[in-house]
């Protein structure tokens, strides 16, 4: 029988009390994943290319707001708001007070208008409703026929 040598292959600890090769960002853990701290597994993708998969977010993130877009115009409040916008724009661009009480629109582009008031600049009325319901064509909408 051969004697072998019993060697120690751990390292030595140097003076600041660290193993010789070791690092102290080793040490402590720092070099590690977050995830990996925390015990979880790190987080799988389908796609790995990451600058891909962060333009196919954008990308689908403009796509649903371009969808929700038209949708939210049909929200009540968001009705009066735009309402609002609206009727100051036109006083600050004509001159006229535009007062609307109420607007409504419904699928797909029937605009209902409630206590309608157009007054020109030197006072006189030019236009008083107490209701006005206008159908929209889509049609000539998208063919610039207004």
């Amino acid at each position: 029988m051969e004697d072998h040598a019993v060697t120690d292959t751990a390292p030595k600890p140097d003076k600041t009390g660290q193993a010789e090769g070791k690092s102290i960002a080793d040490s402590n853990g720092s070099n590690q994943n977050p995830e990996e701290k925390k015990g979880k597994q790190p987080k799988k993708h389908l796609i790995k290319i990451t600058w891909l998969r962060r333009t196919l977010k954008t990308v689908a993130g403009i796509l649903i707001f371009l969808i929700i877009l038209p949708w939210l115009i049909y929200i009540p409040p968001i009705q009066t708001l735009l309402k609002d916008i609206a009727c100051s724009q036109i006083n600050k661009s004509t001159g006229m007070q535009v007062a609307i009480e109420r607007l409504r629109l419904r699928f797909p582009l029937d605009v209902s208008l409630d206590g309608v008031c157009v007054v020109e600049a030197t006072g006189d009325t030019m236009v008083r409703a107490q209701t006005a319901d206008v159908d929209v064509k889509l049609l000539p909408l998208f063919k610039l026929d207004v």
